[in-house]
């Protein structure tokens, strides 16, 4: 199941006025197809000159087992804009330009839903089809585009493949030949910087146990006497008690201006039973604490469906990312 691949030559070319690396819709795409008719051998391969603009997602299923491979696919056309550029045919030699302006649609086109493959209700998901008998076509017109996105997952334990993506593209025909432009399109997470990060926190209570918290052993290794008490009497040995606070935000923003806030605060714990170093109460006499590192998780769900003859077939899986601050 292939993904639309960039291609471009001589003979036929998309180049954009001003390429971004990310666009969202309603931008207005301006630029030029172009081509070199200079060969003699190019002259009968040139026509008119059609320009399309479309987004669609794919989904494959696939399951082996001791009694064969079954396979399922889906479908869905969001929408489709063509432009011809040039009626043809091109007869003159030399380098040719046809200038083009298109805009990226908010929303599915509607009548669209029809070019894809038929998806009924299922809860969790957008469907093409109402749940009457008479299956009336339902448009999707109501929901944004989705954002660019491609995932793949295969398990030799259960034999499943699955793969599922969403592209953008623009796509330029004369003929037999033919130019490829993917675009990565996704929609904006909201329209001006959030000013409420709901604001959550979460302590951890902590406790370190070692000859090593009091000042003339901090710089030395333990001995096996130091260790064998730490062992057979644990409660002669030095305690620093504290709770580790973390404030951190539930709702993240791409693109936002300002830092992520998190705040990370210590309180100790001054309870002598919990905290054997600090009689006097003095926190200023108390061990410093270093932060080493922080790690953010951000955990993305993937969904996906694939209408069969008698059921939909349907998997979801989830994968952590890993973001180390230092």
């Amino acid at each position: 199941m292939p993904r639309t691949s960039h291609r471009s030559s001589s003979a036929l070319c998309i180049e954009l006025d001003k390429a971004q690396p990310t666009h969202f819709p309603g931008d207005t795409l301006e630029g030029y197809v172009t081509c070199d008719n200079t060969s003699s051998d190019r002259q009968s391969q040139y026509s008119a000159v059609r320009l399309k603009l479309f987004g669609r997602a794919k989904t494959k299923y696939m399951v082996k087992t001791s009694d064969g491979t079954s396979i399922e696919r889906g479908r869905a056309v969001f929408f489709e804009e063509q432009r011809t550029l040039s009626k043809g045919p091109i007869c003159k030699d030399g380098q040719h330009a046809w200038p083009f302006s298109i805009t990226i649609p908010k929303t599915s086109t509607p009548g669209f839903a029809i070019r894809g493959d038929e998806f009924k209700p299922n809860w969790g998901y957008l469907s093409t089809t109402d749940d009457t008998s008479s299956r009336q076509i339902i448009d999707v017109t109501q929901h944004a585009l989705p954002s660019n996105m491609y995932y793949f997952s295969k398990s030799a334990m259960s034999g499943k493949t699955v793969e599922a993506y969403i592209e953008y593209a623009l796509t330029a025909e004369s003929g037999k030949t033919k130019a490829c432009l993917p675009l990565y399109i996704r929609q904006r997470s909201v329209q001006s910087p959030i000013t409420n990060y709901k604001m959550q926190s979460l302590s951890s209570p902590q406790v370190i146990k070692t000859p090593k918290l009091l000042s003339e052993y901090a710089d030395r290794p333990l001995t096996f006497r130091q260790k064998s008490r730490m062992v057979f009497r644990p409660s002669k040995t030095p305690k620093y008690a504290y709770t580790v606070q973390v404030e951190f935000p539930t709702v993240i923003q791409l693109e936002h201006p300002d830092p992520i806030p998190l705040k990370i605060s210590l309180i100790p714990d001054l309870n002598p039973e919990k905290t054997t170093i600090c009689p006097d109460k003095d926190i200023s006499s108390l061990p410093p604490v270093q932060v080493l590192s922080v790690e953010m998780k951000l955990k993305g769900d993937v969904n996906i469906r694939c209408p069969g003859i008698f059921w939909d077939s349907s998997t979801e899986k989830n994968h952590t990312f890993d973001f180390p601050f230092r």
